[in-house]
């Protein structure tokens, strides 16, 4: 079971959409980021070194797990320690709507997102299983749902616009859900956990596919996957779709939150702070998305 609790700060939690950041908005953002990103600790160079001795002088010959191995030093290096022990597990879901999803992007329509967070936060989604399985937990937190799911802990707002014509937020929305995901990972996530980060949202993979597609400045087409396991025809229509929001943001400049708030959702925003607090934590932080 994921609790759920009431935010009382008396946010209003409407839909953001389409204004664009104002002249001294890179000040304000770097401002307001810049204690997530200083706390974040660098690589440890010398654990990881000391990781590779320590497997060197064992029974098996070093580097015979090949990748495994080399996953296992860079671990080592990450937590600041040449001896790793199996670490607790904490999975964590954000979830958001996506206006881009009117479309027809997904294979589900819009309203499942808050059924499936239900289902999640019931302990009976398969995230659930495969967390238990790993001997973890799953603690998931509403951003954006465009619906009521009665946790109002961290909801900045009911869904995105629709991003192949407007913005998906402001940008003073895209940094509330950024330092919103920041407090629920500090809430969430005991200092040396293993901290899996993930997100759900009917539209999500169309919001990535274009962030991905503009920070790589990469085609669509070559992006655009199957995500909820849709056919050719709808991910031609997720390409165009991502294609006509990086026209409609041609001249946004390099500003990655400006991106967020234009391209991304409230829960990828979320999602942000929370690996930004989870590296701050001494935490190993495991992602997985698809487009």
């Amino acid at each position: 079971m994921v609790s759920r609790g009431v935010d009382r700060s008396g946010r209003d939690a409407g839909t953001g959409a389409g204004e664009r950041a104002d002249g001294d908005a890179g000040a304000r953002s770097e401002e307001r980021l810049g204690a997530l990103t200083d706390a974040v600790g660098t690589f440890d160079g010398r654990s990881a070194r000391l990781a590779r001795v320590v497997a060197a002088t064992g029974a098996r010959p070093a580097g015979s797990l090949g990748r495994l191995d080399e996953i296992g030093w860079q671990v080592a290096g990450i937590l600041r320690t040449h001896r790793v022990r199996p670490l607790p597990v904490v999975v964590s879901v954000l979830a958001g709507d996506h206006g881009v999803a009117e479309h027809g992007v997904s294979a589900h329509r819009p309203e499942s997102t808050a059924r499936l967070f239900a289902e999640i936060v019931a302990g009976k989604a398969p995230v659930s299983a495969l967390a238990a399985r790993a001997g973890g937990r799953v603690e998931a937190a509403d951003l954006g749902i465009r619906t009521d799911t009665g946790d109002h802990r961290y909801k900045v707002g009911n869904g995105t616009a629709d991003i192949s014509r407007a913005d998906a937020m402001t940008f003073g929305r895209a940094l509330d859900a950024i330092e919103a995901g920041a407090r629920f990972a500090r809430e969430v996530f005991p200092a040396g956990t293993m901290a899996a980060c993930g997100e759900i949202g009917v539209g999500t993979t169309t919001a990535a596919t274009a962030l991905a597609a503009r920070l790589l400045g990469a085609d669509p087409r070559d992006l655009a996957g199957r995500g909820s396991g849709v056919g050719e025809e709808t991910v031609g229509l997720k390409a165009r779709l991502v294609a006509q929001a990086l026209e409609r943001t041609s001249g946004l400049g390099a500003d990655p939150v400006r991106q967020l708030a234009a391209l991304g959702g409230y829960e990828l925003c979320g999602n942000v702070g929370a690996i930004l607090a989870a590296a701050a934590r001494g935490c190993l932080v495991v992602c997985s998305t698809a487009a």
